[in-house]
Order: structure tokens, then C-alpha cells, then sequence
């Protein structure tokens, strides 16, 4: 898909890398494992999301908590948001 985007960007004159790839996250935050989907630690999400980064072509991320969501989004931004940030970091060095 990107590939087209891309390809669909270029012939309206415009630079591919200037469009943003938003993935839409929903989900949990946990303290521990759990076998629900997109119920997990703060350090899975760094590995799923980094890897959508990396493999994926994603640039931004708005996660959608299913509950209690002031505090899921406190966590996101504090304990994912920065940690996939240094990972990608990493990975692109």
C-alpha cells in the first residue's frame, strides 16, 4: 500500500516522504502479559510498534485506550511513546 501512496503522491506533484503514515492503535496498557490482542506491557507495545516503524513505513501512532483513559494515555506517552522513539533511534543508526 505504500508503494502506492508513494506512487500516487508522485504523479499529484508531491514528495512521497512528506505524507505521513498514521496507524491507528487500540488497546491496553497492562502491567503484565496478557493473551487479550493489544492488551499488553508498555515493552511489547515498544516491540510492536517499533517494528511497524522499522518494517512497516509507520511515522505516527494515535492510540485509542478501551478504558480508564486518562491513565492509559499517561502511560502511553510516558512509558511508549519515548521508548519506541529511542528504538527507532537505534535501529536507523
Amino acid at each position: 500500500m505504500h508503494a502506492r501512496i508513494d506512487a500516487g503522491a508522485a504523479s499529484a506533484g508531491r514528495d512521497p516522504a512528506a505524507v505521513k503514515r498514521i496507524y491507528n492503535v487500540f488497546g491496553l496498557v497492562t502491567g503484565g502479559p496478557s493473551l487479550d490482542a493489544f492488551q499488553w506491557p508498555a515493552s511489547r507495545w515498544v516491540e510492536e510498534l517499533t517494528t511497524l516503524v522499522i518494517e512497516g513505513g509507520m511515522d505516527t501512532f494515535i492510540f485509542g485506550p478501551g478504558d480508564d483513559v486518562v491513565r492509559q494515555v499517561e502511560l502511553f506517552a510516558a512509558e511508549v511513546a519515548p521508548a519506541v522513539r529511542e528504538a527507532v533511534a537505534r535501529e536507523r543508526r
